[in-house]
This record gives structure tokens, C-alpha cells and sequence, in this order.
């Protein structure tokens, strides 16, 4: 089992902002999350993985917080046209089919989670660099440490 952090950022859409926040938890309850052909890692992702969700740059209040988490029930292959992505004018090239998903009541800061997180440069003046590329690849230390900071677990 791997896990990974899946990262959202804001997108225009006919002209109307969308945040990466509301990216993020329409694909979290929608179950579904696009993979596009330069996403890193994407050819790794495989059922059971565990993923977290990140909430890149942007100047909403859920920016640069984890929101969410979920397991991978499958990843699909996408035939050009046929899985839509409502929130980008690209055709992802497969979907990760979610199960289990969960939107933390308060999202997590990663300010806090700075010097503990193994994938984050000892550098933390760069640490954004670690989370390009729409996917990034974590140790389960790293995912328990953020899901144990959600007010959701009990």
C-alpha cells in the first residue's frame, strides 16, 4: 500500500473563480479525481493506496491546508472525451475512483506540520516545492501524522 497527497489549486471556469477548495471536495464527494499526463506518480496509484488532499495556493482561508482523505477503490483509464473535468479545459487521461472519503471539519495547516513531515526539505523556506505536480508520493508516517490532526478521528 502507498500513499500519496493529491493536490488541488484554484482554477477559472467561464470566467467565474473556482477555489481548490471547492475543486477538492466536489471530487471528494463526487468519489472521483482526475490524473493528467504529466501528473506525477499517477502510474503508481493502485486500489488500496491511501491519499490526502492539499489545497494549494490561493487566497481563500483553506489555502495551503489539508482538507480531506480518502482510499483509491480504482484508477480508470480515460478514453479522450468520455470522463469530463469540470474544473480545467484539460482531459485528465485517468480518474482515481475514491471510497471512504472524508472532508476534516477544520482544515489541517501545513505551517504546523512543517518541520515533521519527512517530504517536506529541511529548507522549510522552499517547502511549496514538494508539493507541485498535482501528486506527491508520502510515507504512511507522514499520512497518519496529517489524518491524526483531523477533528474527525475519534
Amino acid at each position: 500500500m502507498n500513499f500519496y497527497v493529491l493536490i488541488a489549486s484554484h482554477s477559472k471556469v467561464e470566467g467565474a473563480n473556482i477555489t481548490g477548495s471547492q475543486i477538492a471536495k466536489t471530487r471528494l464527494r463526487n468519489g472521483e479525481w482526475p490524473l493528467y499526463k504529466n501528473t506525477r506518480y499517477r502510474h503508481l496509484i493502485k486500489s488500496g493506496d491511501k491519499v490526502v488532499i492539499y489545497v494549494s495556493r490561493g487566497n481563500e482561508s483553506s489555502a495551503f491546508h489539508f482538507i480531506g482523505s480518502g482510499a483509491v477503490k480504482d484508477v480508470q483509464e480515460c478514453e479522450k472525451g468520455l470522463f469530463i473535468e469540470p474544473f480545467g479545459k484539460r482531459s485528465p487521461v485517468s480518474a482515481i475512483l475514491l471510497e471512504d472519503c472524508e472532508v476534516f471539519t477544520t482544515p489541517i495547516k501545513i505551517r504546523g506540520l512543517l518541520n515533521y513531515l519527512s517530504f517536506i526539505p529541511k529548507n522549510v523556506t522552499n517547502w511549496g516545492y514538494a508539493l507541485q505536480g498535482g501528486c506527491r508520493i508520502i510515507s504512511a508516517d507522514d499520512f497518519e501524522l496529517i489524518v491524526s490532526r483531523s477533528e474527525n478521528r475519534f
